[in-house]
């Protein structure tokens, strides 16, 4: 059996990360080719998802999209809750 490198501290982390990064940049990469978007509130609510899973689902579905609209919607659906300022 191999190791499960996600499953390490630290290597694990970091590789979540680093997919998480590749997914924003194919996205953005997907809607300017699509839609000419260099957005920066688009760019923020991609920037804003950290989780590949969700970054994944939105990707595909990017690529079929019929509008820069739906897109959108499913950024702000996947984005996280605003952190309150008591939470800091």
């Amino acid at each position: 059996m191999g190791i499960n490198w996600e499953d390490v501290p630290f290597i694990g982390d970091r590789m979540i990360e680093i997919k998480a990064q590749t997914l924003q940049e194919n996205l953005q990469e997907v809607l300017a080719t699509r839609f000419g978007v260099a957005n920066g509130r688009v760019s923020r609510l991609i920037n804003s998802i950290h989780q590949p899973q969700k970054l994944e689902v939105i990707f595909r579905r990017s690529l079929k999209a019929k509008s820069l609209d739906a897109i959108v919607e499913m950024l702000q659906k996947a984005k996280p809750p605003a952190k309150r300022k008591s939470e800091k």
